[in-house]
């Protein structure tokens, strides 16, 4: 017998959490002899694309600018809904759909899976949390399962009556893997006892262009190259032409290495960082880097987002804690100010320290190893 999984995904971590729930689903249903194959069909990045039989879409690379660019990616994702995702649906109806996060594009898939009584699983669940709850009961409406990664996401979807689960963050899964790699084994040699400091700006161009510049102006304003290699962790499919550009006109380009590929490991022996919010922050917690988290956005934009977020932080660690035990420098960038709390950090190591402990407390919040492929197994129990 065999069974035909749709999973769709729009940005990078998404992207690396479907193609780790696909390998696991794939594992499970191998070991356990359930059906003789499971068919992938995927919109997303290049992880998902690598781990699926069928590859309808790149939903990763559309980025724009401005109305034109706004009316360009809303071209693009109307077209793949109306003419590739619904035509696909009539021709090969899935046995389960499978959204992680993606809200404002993934919902619309969900609502036509109804309609076709495709079961429908929301595996990295959106942030409702954040902000604008009443999504919640469009996920009500159109989907069978809630899959979330963080413990308070539960009791809000849980409040509406939807079926959830809540096994950890899959993260913790896929940081342990790629731990103890090749790869990783080379990094760590080359960099055997160096002081060492993060630059974490992002997977965007956008985020590029408002954080990067800052972070190397607060670290030539802290002089803590001076004491310390700066290491550039590249995100995503950002080109490498770009990092360099940025990186050469700065002053302090000599003492900046760009790192690409899996650095787990080698973040993992940083001092600390400076990074961009999302994802990137619970990577770290999980690591146990110390970090300063800056966001900046265009001000129309940080308007809209003041009037309907509702959270008191932006890192998700600081949330999680329920106090900010790593320091938030969101939309004001004050270079100054932030290149003080460099040198205050690496002149104090017991700064450094307390903060890794409360970092401790966080990562037992976030989970324990396994928590994939309890996830995988939910979704498998849909493949009747």
């Amino acid at each position: 017998m065999n069974k035909h999984i749709f999973i769709s995904t729009g940005d990078f971590s998404g992207d690396l959490h479907a193609s780790a729930l696909i390998e696991k689903i794939r594992q499970i249903n191998q070991n356990e002899n359930k059906f003789d194959n499971i068919r992938i069909t995927s919109i997303g990045g290049n992880d998902i694309r690598l781990n699926s039989d069928i590859y309808l879409a790149d939903t990763l690379s559309i980025e724009g600018f401005g109305l034109n660019g706004l009316f360009k990616k809303y071209l693009f994702f109307k077209y793949l809904l109306n003419n590739k995702i619904k035509t696909y649906f009539e021709l090969n109806s899935p046995d389960l759909i499978i959204l992680v996060d993606f809200y404002g594009f993934n919902i619309h898939i969900a609502k036509y899976a109804k309609k076709l009584s495709i079961p429908v699983v929301y595996y990295i669940s959106p942030q409702v949390y954040a902000s604008r709850e009443y999504r919640v009961k469009n996920i009500k409406k159109y989907v069978d399962k809630v899959i979330c990664i963080f413990p308070f996401e539960k009791k809000v979807y849980e409040k509406y009556g939807i079926k959830t689960e809540y096994f950890g963050n899959p993260l913790v899964d896929i940081i342990d893997q790629k731990l103890k790699t090749k790869e990783s084994d080379l990094l760590l040699e080359k960099y055997k006892g160096m002081n060492l400091i993060g630059l974490m700006p992002g997977s965007r161009k956008s985020e590029l262009n408002s954080l990067l510049v800052p972070m190397l102006n607060i670290i030539k304003i802290s002089k803590a190259y001076e004491s310390a290699k700066i290491l550039l962790f590249a995100a995503g499919s950002l080109e490498k032409s770009l990092l360099q550009k940025i990186c050469e006109s700065s002053e302090i380009n000599e003492h900046v290495d760009i790192i690409y590929g899996n650095s787990y490991a080698l973040r993992a022996k940083l001092s600390f960082c400076l990074t961009a919010s999302g994802t990137i922050t619970v990577e770290n917690a999980i690591l146990g880097i110390p970090m300063i988290i800056m966001y900046k956005m265009s001000w129309l934009s940080f308007k809209i987002a003041k009037a309907i977020v509702k959270i008191k932080y932006i890192g998700m660690p600081n949330l999680l804690a329920g106090k900010e035990i790593l320091p938030e420098y969101v939309q004001t960038i004050n270079e100054k100010q932030i290149a003080d709390k460099v040198s205050e950090w690496q002149n104090n190591p017991l700064k450094l320290d307390a903060v890794r402990q409360s970092l401790n407390q966080v990562k037992e919040m976030i989970g324990t190893p396994g928590i994939i492929k309890q996830a995988a197994q939910i979704c498998i129990a849909f493949l009747k």
